[in-house]
C-alpha cells in the first residue's frame, strides 16, 4: 500500500502568518496529505490551547521546536527572533525530516515542505539537504510581494528614497464578520483581516498601522472602493466622531454595498470546485505529491 504524501508546514511565528499557513495545512489535508505543522514552542502552546486544527478531527499533527528565545523574552523583537530561528529551529526541523517514518512513526516519511517565505532560506536549504520537494508561501498580497521584488529597481528609478524606508520583517474574525448585525469592519488592514472582510461581504473603515497594511488600505479604499480610510485630525487623533461619520457614510452608500457584494461573490466562486483559486491549489498540491 502506497503511503499518502506527507507535508511539513512551517509558518513564521506570528499570528498573521500562523493563521494562513494553518489554512494551507487544512487545504492539503483535504487533498489527501498527511500534515505535520511545526510551530515554535511558544506559539505551539497557544495554538493547541485554542483548539486549532482539532475541529476537523485532529487531521493535523502539531510539533513544537525551540525558537532560541527565553520564555519571558519579547518576541516582538522580530529581527532577533528571525536570526535565532535559523540557529535553533533549522537543526530540529532537519532532524524531524530525517527521523520521519522510522519505526512506523506518525504519518510516515515526510515527502515535502511548505514554508512561509518570511521564515528565511534555511527552511528551503533543509529541504534540499534532505531531498524533499519544497515550496515557499507568501502570506500577504501580491502587490506587496511585487514591490519587494522590485525594490532595487524602485530605488534606482528614485521612486523610493532608501533613507526614508522603515524596514520591517514582517482570533479568527470570520464568525464575528459573518454575523448579520455587523455593519462594517474597523480594521488595521492586515492581509488576513482584509481577506476575511472580503469573504464575508463587510465594508471597511481602514485604519492601517504598519508594513503592508498601508498598501492593503489603498486597495480597500481607492482600488476596490469597498471601504473608507480613517484620517487623523490636526492633533494626530482619529476621533470617535470621525469614526461615527464614516460609519454613517458607509451605511448610506448603496454603490459601496454593491461593490462589497460583488467582491464577496467573486471570492466565494474562486474557492469553490471549478473556481480559479481552487484549481490553482489543486495544481500546487499535485505538484507537491511528485517525488
Amino acid at each position: 500500500m502506497v503511503s499518502p504524501p506527507h507535508a511539513l508546514v512551517i509558518p513564521y511565528p506570528a499570528q498573521g502568518h500562523v493563521i494562513p499557513l494553518l489554512e494551507v495545512a487544512h487545504a492539503l489535508a483535504d487533498r489527501g496529505f498527511t500534515v505535520t505543522f511545526v510551530n515554535t514552542e511558544f506559539n505551539h502552546a497557544r495554538v493547541v490551547a485554542a483548539g486549532a486544527g482539532l475541529e476537523d478531527g485532529g487531521r493535523i499533527r502539531f510539533v513544537a521546536v525551540p525558537d532560541g528565545m527565553a520564555p519571558g523574552e519579547d518576541r516582538n523583537q522580530l529581527v532577533r527572533l528571525t536570526m535565532l530561528m535559523e540557529e535553533f529551529m533549522a537543526p530540529r526541523v532537519e532532524e524531524l525530516v530525517l527521523a520521519s517514518g522510522e519505526g512506523g512513526g506518525a504519518g510516515g516519511k515526510i515527502t515535502c515542505m511548505v514554508t512561509d517565505y518570511n521564515v528565511g532560506s534555511w527552511a528551503l536549504q533543509v529541504a534540499r539537504r534532505t531531498g524533499i520537494r519544497s515550496a515557499a508561501v507568501w502570506p500577504a498580497s501580491t502587490a506587496v510581494m511585487a514591490t519587494l521584488l522590485s525594490f532595487n529597481k524602485l530605488i534606482e528609478d528614485k521612486i523610493i528614497d532608501p533613507e526614508d524606508v522603515d524596514y520591517d520583517i514582517g482570533a479568527r474574525n470570520n464568525r464575528v464578520l459573518a454575523h448579520p448585525a455587523v455593519a462594517c469592519f474597523v480594521s488595521h488592514c492586515g492581509w488576513n483581516s482584509t481577506m476575511e472582510g472580503v469573504r464575508n461581504g463587510v465594508p471597511f473603515i481602514a485604519w492601517p498601522y504598519f508594513a503592508d497594511q498601508f498598501v492593503n488600505q489603498v486597495y480597500i479604499s481607492d482600488v476596490w472602493k469597498i471601504g473608507l480610510k480613517a484620517v487623523a485630525d490636526k492633533s494626530g487623533v482619529i476621533t470617535k466622531e470621525h469614526i461615527a461619520g464614516l460609519l454613517a457614510e458607509l451605511k448610506g452608500d448603496a454603490g459601496m454595498r454593491e461593490r462589497v457584494e460583488a467582491l464577496k461573490k467573486a471570492a466565494h466562486e474562486s474557492i469553490q470546485s471549478g473556481g480559479s483559486s481552487h484549481g490553482n491549489f489543486d495544481t500546487f498540491a499535485e505538484g507537491m505529491k511528485k517525488a
